[in-house]
């Protein structure tokens, strides 16, 4: 409980720190925990390197999990670190589009949300595949601009930017299902899992059982994939993955 306690306390320490230093529309992005990916992750995990990290939180509840894990947080923010650097064995900060320094091997590898902020983003996940060992994990996950409620604006013309969300003024590139598994396979990873995300509540929920799941990527906000090095092999079906849900019971969890 002490161990759970600590990293409920750092979580909203990043929170503070971070709404200080951005906008409310970007601040979850630096400070969440990325739930969702829970269904994805590997059975067991030794080293661990997240590229885009943020604050760390996701990364400090991989560390509640896997206790003896080693963790390192790559970020291109200056006024992470010393959040970051409180659930990070080892902390980077350098612009993300530059080239990684020989960092070993890792066993887990996460890029959330991060490539579609990026110059290059093939560049950079085809140098994350090299440092993903023989039978690691990688876990990518991308905004999908093919979702219905972005495609119906585009049939009417209109092409708007955001302070957050799929259409965030921030991001570089755009993906859909198809070339998001695409760019997986550029790099040498086979998509093993798909998932999408944002189909929990709400109209989401009642469309993507009205479709029998098979719509989902044109109703999910987020196309989550896992991978590992490999040629593809099958066609990507996708799950519901679950982040709000998870979020609630685990909020439940250590009140109690």
């Amino acid at each position: 409980m002490r161990k759970l306690s600590r990293f409920v306390l750092q979580s909203k320490l990043c929170s503070a720190h971070v709404n200080q230093m951005n906008d409310s529309s970007h601040a979850e992005y630096f400070s969440s925990i990325r739930y969702d990916i829970e269904s994805l992750l590997p059975k067991t995990v030794e080293n661990v390197l997240e590229i885009g990290s943020g604050s760390g939180a996701t990364l400090g509840w991989i560390k509640s999990k896997w206790p003896s894990c080693r963790t390192m947080g790559i970020d291109g923010h200056e006024g992470v670190r010393a959040e970051l650097s409180e659930v990070a064995d080892q902390v980077i900060i350098q612009d993300l589009d530059n080239p990684l320094e020989n960092l070993g091997t890792f066993d887990l590898i996460l890029a959330l949300d991060v490539l579609e902020h990026l110059k290059n983003p093939d560049i950079v996940l085809l140098n994350l595949a090299k440092m993903l060992s023989p039978t690691g994990t990688i876990i990518v996950s991308v905004p999908n601009v093919a979702r219905i409620s972005v495609a119906m604006r585009l049939m009417f013309g209109k092409f708007e930017y955001a302070d957050s969300g799929i259409m965030d003024k921030t991001h570089l590139r755009f993906f859909t299902a198809d070339s998001a598994v695409k760019l997986m396979n550029l790099a040498g990873i086979e998509v093993l899992q798909g998932a999408g995300s944002g189909l929990e509540l709400g109209k989401w929920n009642f469309a993507d059982h009205l479709t029998f799941g098979m719509a989902r990527p044109r109703l999910a906000m987020q196309l989550i994939m896992k991978g590992k090095i490999g040629q593809q092999k099958s066609k990507v079906r996708w799950e519901k993955a679950y982040r709000w849900k998870r979020a609630k019971i685990e909020g439940q969890t250590r009140s109690t």
